[in-house]
Parts: structure tokens; sequence; C-alpha cells
């Protein structure tokens, strides 16, 4: 038969063989809720069942600084020690059940030595179902981390287990250092049959597994089949006592929601395992013993292990003249003219290196375009041509950029003219080995039609005639060409200007980049 849960208590055997029992007693007459722990002390354990071995120490103490500590209703008490020190943890309304942490004297346990710390206060909706409730913890150490299991919410089927956990090395007193699983390990819903899984403790098995005792109601209960159905879950008997084995997480956390038939699913009858065994490294070598590198340069070095089977594989590299080759993960970088020793270093003491020898470089003394300003219309593209000074230099690759949207720029130099409203100047920049030049680019909106200085035109033999073209305001196109129907009759040059060959007609038609044109039909006399 269980106890009622006013009457609950703990026995604990502390230092020197000397054991003592946590209890919960009332101090008012008459009241249910006036309770407060006290403390039982076995004066002779060589005969613990008997009732005058037991001594009454009273209702537990309060450090002399403390002005809360069992002032109000407090119960379920556990100890427990941690590094040549002793603590109780208990809950205690404030306003609501919530638990507190408080060190004790481990001569004297019914007395605490500090002030009480707050560490969990029902805040999340699993602990605040029918009631406001932290209550019932219990200890349990695993993995460097010390677990307090609690039981949460009413004592109905919402009565379920919360987990608070701390690592060993901090401070017990530290209300920070606790941190609270944000849900549950253990539900009406976890294990089928068992509903309401509250008040619980730890012990071992004789085979120093932990075990894991708690109540829980079973399914008759739970249907209202059972004769206390119509009595309140705080004061019926049906929360029967159960045990099962502790389970571990990957992480350490105990797993409190595992049923039997889970413990024993089939897939986990068979284990098998992998062994491996460390193959040492025997030799490394490199794909080159000396390297020949400009400042600037750099090439990869490439690392093989002996045997191909070796365990470790991983190499660390170093350079012993960081100032003139540096390297990382094989890739070696120069910096400087000299030598510089390259060593690549696996498991096992094994080695290698590389000389590394550095040569001076050719610096570019200067960069031009062909081109220092150009306008173009929207869509036309344009190549800028760099040239780099001296023609031997060793880093003259050109870099291309621009500042705008506007116009883009390839790394072959074309700059292409994008779409704008009005003109706009973008900068284009060619850059080699920290020398540049800039060539100044007025995107202009593309021509919609061309007008020239004349439709008809007669020239006598040998005469000559510039061809004038007029754009719309504040448009553009840099190439303008211009063809002829009948070169034995007339030629044009490529800047439009109309030679006289022989007697006859000719056509010139002259055309922007976006396929503009307009046409002079030329009579040679």
């Amino acid at each position: 038969m269980m106890l009622p849960w006013w009457e609950r208590g703990r026995l604990f055997r502390m230092v020197d063989e000397q054991y003592y029992v946590f209890y919960t007693s009332s101090i008012e007459s008459g009241s249910t809720w006036g309770i407060r722990p006290h403390v039982l002390k076995c004066t002779n354990p060589e005969d613990i069942m008997n009732p005058a071995s037991w001594q009454a120490m009273g209702i537990m103490q309060a450090n002399s600084t403390d002005k809360k500590a069992f002032t109000a209703f407090s119960l379920d008490m556990t100890v427990f020690e941690h590094q040549g020190r002793w603590y109780v943890i208990w809950p205690q309304t404030d306003p609501y059940s919530s638990l507190f942490i408080a060190e004790i004297d481990k001569d004297e346990p019914w007395r605490c030595i500090s002030d009480s710390v707050k560490i969990s206060i029902p805040e999340f909706s699993w602990e605040r179902q029918v009631e406001n409730v932290n209550e019932g913890p219990s200890v349990l150490k695993n993995n460097g981390k010390i677990y307090v299991a609690f039981s949460a919410a009413g004592t109905g089927p919402e009565y379920c287990i919360g987990l608070l956990s701390i690592d060993e090395n901090d401070d017990m007193l530290d209300a920070a250092a606790w941190e609270k699983q944000g849900y549950p390990v253990l539900t009406s819903s976890d294990v089928p049959g068992e509903y309401g899984p509250g008040h619980n403790s730890f012990t071992v098995d004789e085979d120093g597994n932990a075990i894991f005792v708690y109540h829980a109601r079973g399914q008759q209960c739970y249907d209202k089949q059972c004769a206390w159905a119509k009595d309140g879950s705080l004061y019926d008997p049906c929360r029967d006592a159960r045990l099962k084995r502790v389970h571990w997480a990957a992480d350490g956390t105990p797993v409190l929601k595992m049923s039997y038939a889970e413990e024993l699913a089939g897939e986990n009858k068979t284990v098998t395992a992998t062994i491996k065994v460390r193959v040492p490294v025997s030799g490394i070598t490199l794909n080159k013993t000396s390297l020949s590198l400009t400042v600037g340069g750099s090439e990869t070095l490439k690392a093989t292990i002996s045997p191909t089977n070796a365990s470790d594989k991983a190499v660390t590299w170093k350079s012993d003249n960081t100032k003139v080759a540096t390297v990382s993960g094989g890739k070696v970088t120069a910096k400087a003219a000299g030598t510089a020793n390259i060593t690549a270093t696996a498991a096992d003491g094994k080695s290698a290196k590389c000389k590394v020898t550095v040569k001076s470089v050719t610096r570019v003394s200067k960069v031009t375009l062909n081109k220092k300003s150009v306008t173009l219309g929207s869509g036309e593209k344009f190549t800028l041509k760099a040239t780099v000074t001296p023609s031997k230099a060793a880093n003259k690759k050109v870099k291309w950029s621009s500042n705008s949207k506007k116009a883009s720029v390839s790394q072959k130099g074309v700059v292409t003219a994008k779409k704008v409203k009005k003109a706009t100047k973008v900068t284009i920049t060619a850059k080699a080995d920290g020398k540049s030049a800039k060539c100044t680019v007025t995107v202009k909106p593309a021509p919609k039609k061309i007008t020239l200085n004349a439709k008809k035109k007669t020239l006598k033999k040998g005469k000559s005639f510039q061809i004038k073209v007029k754009l719309p305001k504040n448009t553009a196109s840099n190439s303008i060409k211009y063809k002829s129907s009948n070169k034995k009759v007339a030629t044009v040059s490529v800047k439009g200007k109309v030679k006289a060959v022989k007697k006859g007609k000719a056509t010139i038609t002259v055309t922007t980049f976006n396929k503009k044109n307009a046409k002079i039909t030329f009579t040679v006399k």
C-alpha cells in the first residue's frame, strides 16, 4: 500500500555509515497544506529496524541569512552528494510549486549552510496543466552531468516528468547553470497502459545499472472503471509503483520512456561490432624534391603516404623560411627571392622535404589603352586593347573592371553599353601587377534614325564628297559603316569620303551599329 502523498519520505546513507530519513510532516493541526521537510536520524545502524534506533531531528533548518526556505508549503526533499559536499532539493510554493536547492551540513544534514536558490518554476505548458507544479525531484548522475527528474502539472493523466541538468564542474548553487529540457521526458502518451507518470526516484540493480522507480495509473483507472473513479486524482490510491531500467541517449541524457517491448526488440538482440586495426605510416614522398618559382607564383605539392591503407593519412606542412615561401595544404606560394625548405610530416614521425628556389620577377611599369574615352549607344560593343610595359613583365595579365552597371566589360576588354535614358559616364579600368589605365565610356541611347547631308549627288570623275552623318540629339553610335553598291563607279572610305571613279550610278549606304541606315545616290559624269 502506498503512503499518502503527505507522508512520503526517503532514506539516505551518508558519511560514516550514518542513516537519515528525509520526510514530509505537518506543522499545523488540521491543515492539509501546512507541511514541511523533516529529518530522522538512525542512532544505531546495527539495529535499523528497531523504532528505538531512530531520533527525530525536527524540521529542516534554513541558513541564518535565508528568509525564504521552508516558510511556505514544501515537501518531497531529496539529498545528493557532489565533490564532497551535500545538497538538498525540494519543492516549495513561491507562488507556485517550484524547485529550490541548498547546501547542507554533512554532519548535521537537517541544517542548511547556504541560502536557498530557486532552480525551476512551472513555465512550460506541460508543467501548467490543471496545476502549476514542479515537485518530486530525484537526482541521477551520468557522463559528467547531474540530472534532476521532477514531476509536473496536476496529478491526473496530465502528470508527467521533466528533466533539469547541470555540468558536474558548475556551481550547484548557480541558478543560471541549471538547464531545463523544453519538453517532458515521460508522459501518459509514451508508454501504453501507463498514465500520469510522476513522483520518482533512482536506484541500482545488482549489476550497478540505473533503475527508475516511479508511480503511474493503470488502464482501468484511466478508463474510470476503478473503485475510486469519482475521487479526486490527488487523493485516490490508483498510482501504482513501477520500475524499469534507465537507458541513455547518445549525448548521455537518461531515456525514461522505453517500454519493455522496446528493450527486447528483435533488431536489438544481435550487436555487430567493427574492429579496426591501426596500420602505421611507413613513409611519405613528395611529387617534387625541388621547385623553382618566381615571386608571386605558386605550385601545389602532392604527398603520397605508404602504405596506401595506413590508418592515419593526415599531413602537416611547414616552411622553414616563410619570408621566401609559405605553404598551406601543400600549396607553396613564393614571397621573395631566396630559398626555403618545405617539410611534409605524416603520422608516426615520417616526413619528406622539397627545396624551393624563388627568383625575382620583372614588374609591370605601365598599362596603356587604345582609347582614353569613347561614346557608345545602348547595346553597342567596343573592344578596348591594353598594352603592358615592359612586354617581358612576369605578371602582365590584365584584369578589367567597370564602376557602373551601365557598361560591363569582359576579361577580354569587350565593353558593352547597357540601356540608359540619358547620357551616363562609366569608368573602365584595366589593371596589371598594381598598375592601371582608365577609359571613360559615355553611354547614350541608341539612335532611332540616321540623317545624311544629301540624298542625291552628282560628281565629276575624280572628284570627292565627304558624307556627314547626323544622329538624333543625345543618341550615339560609335560604329558607322559605309558601303558602295558599285565600287567601279564610286568608292567610299571607312570615314565616309566618297570618290568618283567613272561614269555611272552608285548608291552609298550608311549604317549604325543598331542597323539604322540612310542612303545617298551618286551620279558620276
